[in-house]
């Protein structure tokens, strides 16, 4: 997977940029204007900030009747971001004036972080001070300033690069006002200036003066994008350029509800860049993705025993698992393999990619297998969000396969493991939009099909209840498909079976209480169908929730239907609640009976839903017994802020129904024999009997 270059909050807003190199700590020596502190092999510029920069000033107090005056950790008195793209360049200048107010806050006060990749790009130290009292003093000379390897994705499978400079000021204290400035000059060329900018406007903590600033050449028109509310920008046109303006004063701090979808910013956002379409990058990455590329004999050979499989959709399904589960997923994002795909045979031999390599590998092997495939760059932070942002090549984070075949389209994902079935049950995520790579690229394609796939559970529960009551045999059958039987495989390749039965078995005794395994985990995959299933079955010791001589009570819990319904979630919020999507889930509970049993009552249909999912409990007899059939299913991925209201409603409505009371009825002899039972116990509470 590729990375692009965006804003990210390190220390309230602190601007992150790819780096590389090992760790070193540079050497403490007195800095002269525009100095080159070297060390390892890696550099920093210490001096004034560039003359394009337009210096801001920190407010001698502050106000008031500004948010923040009381009762606020945090306070910035000042962040001012400045861009030059200017002759094809790329400076970014951040000027950052912060206080913390509490003791406890200080030691975040005195770190800064500041990340970049020495590969194409220079930092520029400008400025490390301090007030207080009333008075600036100087921070540079005493401050501990280390150059450090950053991989902290390693373990994901993932090589960033990423490399910061690590700051630490001595001697900050409590009401400081703490002020860093610095430049990163340099983007990264394979991009050729298809970057956006983006800019949060506010943040979870008061901000006194908020600007920015972005300067563009003679004859290139500036375009952007709000997200959020907030003030339009100010557009200046000139003979030495175009230049876009914002800024704000006496912001208070943002509110940010939890659990909002992908797609939807919570924070006020600016996104600048040059006037492009989609066209142009798709025009851009297309030559990162050549065709007709040459692979090794022996995959070759594999293909033509693929294209003798009887009809398209299996030779894609071939190709696909291959793919996916023969060259492992790993990404090295140093230079231009940031976004330069490894050439496809390099993938096949090593073994291993990441998500553009593998792309354009199953790309050139369904070409040979004469199936129309197409890369298509696609977002996973944003998803559909995408649709509103401004066209940039740096939008994009994932790539995956557009492929048509039997003239249906789908949309394929090498990274993903585990996947059987259908070539329909084998789609990538829906990320919303995608854009393919080609030539005639129309924009941005809804994902359509690949929302048609919802990933599907289906649980079966057996209770047969002993002759005496005493204790109950549940037997648990599940079937997964799409995304949760992939899960599920990956699981069982991560651990054993007797593992996994052991986390089962706790799980249920979690559940229902003290039980045996009546018998072992039995697992069986159907590859055709993609089908996964699974048998459990149990002894519950003490089944009952409540007991007299006449009557039993048994609780039922549709336990994965439940966490979908759970009362999350603040109600009174100012953005859309997030909620799972596209997902199916039945629950039957079926009780067997002894000759004799009866139940008192049967508790009432329930049926709960609104736009964003549908509930449904129905309780029936049965030849046996009992069945207790319940399903959620989910119709949109968030909740509007006007639907919350009805929609928790709903939601209340369906929880009180997931747990299900059932009070059964033994018959006369039993309850007779139990009161028998009781009467010897208490009269010998030492008998066996």
């Amino acid at each position: 997977m590729f990375r692009r270059l965006s804003v990210a909050p390190a220390l309230l807003f602190t601007l992150c940029f790819l780096l590389l190199g090992p760790w070193s700590v540079l050497a403490r020596e007195a800095a002269s204007p525009f100095q080159r502190i070297e060390s390892g092999g890696f550099s920093y510029l210490y001096g004034p900030a560039p003359s394009w920069v337009e210096t801001a000033e920190v407010a001698g107090s502050w106000p008031k009747d500004a948010p923040g005056a009381q009762g606020t950790g945090w306070r910035n008195w000042l962040i001012d971001t400045q861009i030059d793209r200017r002759g094809g360049q790329r400076w970014r200048y951040y000027d950052h004036a912060i206080e913390a107010t509490t003791e406890a806050l200080v030691a975040s006060a005195a770190r800064i972080s500041i990340d970049f990749n020495p590969g194409y790009q220079q930092l520029h130290l400008h400025s490390l001070t301090l007030r207080r009292d009333g008075r600036w003093l100087d921070r540079y000379a005493d401050a501990r300033i280390t150059l450090a390897q950053r991989e902290d994705e390693f373990e994901s499978d993932m090589s960033t690069g990423l490399v910061s400079a690590l700051v630490v000021m001595a001697d900050v204290r409590p009401g400081d006002v703490v002020r860093y400035s610095y430049s990163v000059a340099g983007e990264n060329p394979v991009m050729r200036g298809l970057t956006h900018d983006a800019m949060s406007l506010a943040w979870t903590d008061p901000i006194l003066v908020r600007s920015l600033r972005v300067e563009f050449d003679p004859g290139v028109e500036p375009t952007h994008h709000m997200h959020g509310e907030a003030p339009a920008p100010l557009i200046e046109r000139g003979a030495d350029g175009n230049r876009l303006r914002w800024r704000a004063e006496n912001l208070p701090a943002l509110v940010i509800d939890g659990d909002t979808p992908s797609w939807y910013s919570p924070y006020p956002l600016l996104e600048v860049a040059a006037r492009s379409r989609w066209a142009d990058v798709s025009d851009w990455a297309l030559p990162l993705y050549p065709s007709g590329q040459p692979l090794p004999v022996e995959l070759e050979s594999r293909i033509q025993a693929w294209a003798a499989l009887p009809d398209p959709e299996q030779r894609a399904m071939a190709a696909l698992q291959a793919i996916q589960e023969e060259v492992r997923y790993f990404s090295v994002l140093l230079g231009d393999s940031s976004h330069q795909p490894a050439p496809p045979a390099l993938s096949w031999e090593r073994r291993f990619g990441d998500c553009k390599d593998k792309a354009l590998l199953l790309t050139t092997v369904l070409e040979r297998l004469g199936i129309d495939a197409t890369p298509a760059l696609v977002s996973g932070a944003r998803g559909r969000g995408i649709g509103e942002s401004l066209p940039a090549a740096s939008q994009f984070d994932h790539v995956i396969v557009r492929a048509e075949v039997d003239g249906q389209i789908y949309w394929l994902d090498p990274t993903v493991t585990q996947q059987r079935g259908p070539l329909a049950r084998r789609q990538a995520s829906d990320f919303g939009l995608a854009l393919p790579i080609e030539a005639a690229t129309v924009g941005l394609q809804d994902m359509r099909e690949a929302r048609l796939t919802r990933g599907e559970r289906r649980v079966n529960e057996r209770l047969l209840v002993q002759e005496d009551g005493a204790r109950i045999r549940f037997e648990v059958t599940t079937r997964l498909n799409g995304a949760a039987a992939s899960q599920r495989r990956l699981e069982l390749r991560a651990s054993s079976l007797e593992q996994l039965s052991r986390d089962f078995a706790d799980y249920y005794r979690r559940l229902h209480g003290d039980l045996q395994v009546a018998e072992p985990l039995r697992v069986e995959d159907d590859a055709d169908s993609g089908e996964l299933t699974m048998y459990e079955a149990y002894l519950l010791e003490q089944p009952w929730t409540g007991e007299t001589p006449s009557s039993r009570v048994l609780e039922l819990y549709a336990d994965l239907i439940g966490p979908m319904l759970r009362l999350e979630g603040a109600l009174d919020r100012r953005h859309p609640l997030w909620r799972p999507h596209p997902l199916r889930i039945e629950q039957v509970s079926e009780l067997v009976l002894p000759e004799g049993w009866s139940p008192a009552s049967l508790p009432e249909a329930v049926t709960a839903a609104d736009d964003s999912f549908d509930y449904g409990r129905k309780v029936e007899r049965s030849a046996s017994g009992l069945r207790v059939s319940q399903h959620f299913e989910s119709r949109a991925d968030h909740v509007p802020v006007a639907e919350l209201g009805r929609h928790f409603e709903q939601r209340r409505k369906a929880v009180a129904a997931v747990g299900t009371r059932l009070v059964l009825q033994p018959p006369a002899r039993s309850a007779g024999s139990e009161r028998s039972r009781r009467l010897r116990a208490l009269l010998a509470p030492n008998s066996q009997d």
